[in-house]
Parts: C-alpha cells; structure tokens; sequence
C-alpha cells in the first residue's frame, strides 16, 4: 500500500483552458479533460439545477476519482494539493471524492484522503504540468460523458 500526492494544473473551473490532474510516489498517473469537455459538463449540470457555488468542487471530485479509479487497491493514503482552501470547500470534495471511491473499494476509509500543500517539487506538480503543458501524454483523457456518468 501506498501514499500519493494529487495535483492540477488548469484549474477545472477555468473553462477556456485544459485540466490535467496527476498523481505520484512510486505509482503514477494524469488525466486531461479539454476545456470542451468542462463546458459541456457545466452546461448539462447548470441544466440540472446543480448551484454555481457546487459545481466545480463535484466536477473536480469526480475528476479525481477517474484519475485514481484503477488504482484504488494500492493506495491507503491520498495527499490532495490545496487548491481550494476552506474546511467546508474540502469537505465537499472529499464527501463527492469518497462516495465515488465506496462504490469501487467498500474497505476504503475516509481518514486516508487529505488535503495538503503538495509544492512545486512534487512528482505529481511535474507530471500535471507536463500533460498540461502537452509535453508529456495523459495516461487517460477524459470526456464530458464519463465525467457526467458519475455526476
């Protein structure tokens, strides 16, 4: 079992740019979701009545849970840079993130998700950087579709 720190880069509610999400420390992985694919997401949840102030901490949730979905059985401990600051913003995401990630692994426990200053030094703030930046490739790119399937 393992820790993992989660980074972002492009910020998933600036909507005229490209999210990349990675993870790292020993296992790794990034996702990219075009800026396309968040305004369809946003049109389709302003649609279902979802509040502004809601929207982006559940689609940044399910954007982490797709990130670390195959990798569920490996990690015990998830580091979550504090892009978003305040207990009650944190708590949104790690309730979306946790009923998400119960639905795949039913033994995982809330205490192992955390939010934390993960720095510039960090193998995932590389590896989130490179797949913005399309200097290195996504291990996946997600659609508007999958995102919206657990949304």
């Amino acid at each position: 079992m393992m820790r993992v720190e989660v980074d972002q880069s492009g910020r998933i509610e600036y909507t005229k740019t490209n999210t990349a999400l990675a993870f790292s420390n020993g296992i790794a992985g990034s996702i990219l979701i075009l800026a396309v694919d968040k305004r369809e997401c946003v049109r389709v949840l302003r649609k279902r009545g979802v509040r502004k102030e809601l929207l982006y901490y559940k689609l940044f949730a399910v954007a982490l849970f797709l990130l670390l979905k195959d990798f569920l059985k490996e990690i015990d401990a998830l580091v979550i840079d504090t892009e978003y600051e305040g207990t009650a913003v944190q708590t949104i995401i790690k309730g979306e993130l946790f009923r998400l990630i119960l639905r795949e692994h039913p033994s995982s426990k809330a205490s192992w998700i955390k939010f934390a200053q993960v720095g510039k030094r960090s193998p995932a703030h590389k590896k989130a950087l490179a797949v913005h930046r399309q200097t290195e490739a996504p291990t996946k790119r997600v659609k508007a579709a999958e995102l919206l399937r657990y949304l």
